[in-house]
């Protein structure tokens, strides 16, 4: 509501000071899973959980090794990128690099407008505006 953005009072409205581990729930069943959910929360279990979700997706992939042989492409393509980079900056005097860095500034303008652009112009391209007579 943007009436409330310049609203000085209380954005709470009076509820910050309850305690909503107290609240419980009237299902037995759903109760005392909240309540183990709470307390693995405080023994940081949480991260464990996240940690066998993770596992068991890797589990569930594909049986073909495609996706790793790629990753492994992309990681190689990668370090190849940065030691060519690496190399080419260090036989760089400071005034090439002044400038590349700025060459590299104008490039990311430029990608940045060009996609603000193909973003906004889709709705255009797929406007229907009638048959040719």
């Amino acid at each position: 509501m943007p009436e409330t953005k310049t609203w000085d009072g209380d954005k709470w409205l009076g509820n910050e000071g309850f305690d909503w581990d107290n609240f419980t729930y009237k299902d037995k069943t759903r109760e005392a899973a909240r309540q183990a959910a709470i307390e693995a929360e405080r023994n940081g279990e949480k991260a464990a959980a996240a940690d066998a979700v993770k596992k068991k997706r890797k589990t569930n992939e594909a049986w073909s090794k495609q996706t790793d042989r790629e990753d492994l492409r992309v990681e190689r393509r990668e370090k190849r990128r940065r030691k060519k980079e690496a190399e080419r900056m260090s036989t760089m005097t400071e005034e090439e690099k002044i400038k590349a860095m700025e060459l590299n500034e104008l490039i990311a303008e430029v990608r940045k407008r060009n996609q603000a652009k193909a973003a906004g112009g889709k709705d255009k391209e797929d406007e229907f505006e009638g048959f040719d007579d």
